[in-house]
């Protein structure tokens, strides 16, 4: 400690700005990008009537392009989408099962296997 200051205080005065534990960001971080996967999990544990494979994937393409990121409150934005998801489980899964949607699936299945 040489004239009298610390080094935190020698730092913010040679800095002239708040020194930044990067390694304690990161973790912060880490951790608000895991919430969203957490509240889902957290949600579909209490519906077993929700059989959605397709969930995983879902929720990994918001937060691939950032959009759970850019959102002030990403669990309650995946949690609210769930809940609106779940009141219209029934359409999605007639359409699901409709003929144009099956005919669509096997076109694609057919010009897969082709290439």
């Amino acid at each position: 400690m040489r004239a009298g200051l610390g080094l935190v205080e020698a730092a913010l005065t040679f800095l002239r700005r708040a020194l930044v534990d990067r390694r304690a960001r990161a973790a912060r971080q880490a951790a608000r990008r895991a919430e969203p996967t957490a509240a889902a999990v957290a949600w579909v544990e209490p519906h077993p009537e929700v059989d959605w494979p397709w969930v995983g994937g879902w929720l990994a393409t918001p937060r691939s392009d950032a959009l759970l990121g850019r959102d002030p409150e990403p669990v309650t934005l995946v949690t609210s989408a769930l809940e609106v998801l779940h009141y219209r489980r029934a359409f999605i899964a007639a359409d699901s099962q409709s003929p144009r949607r099956r005919q669509r699936r096997s076109a694609w299945d057919d010009t897969a296997l082709v290439s």
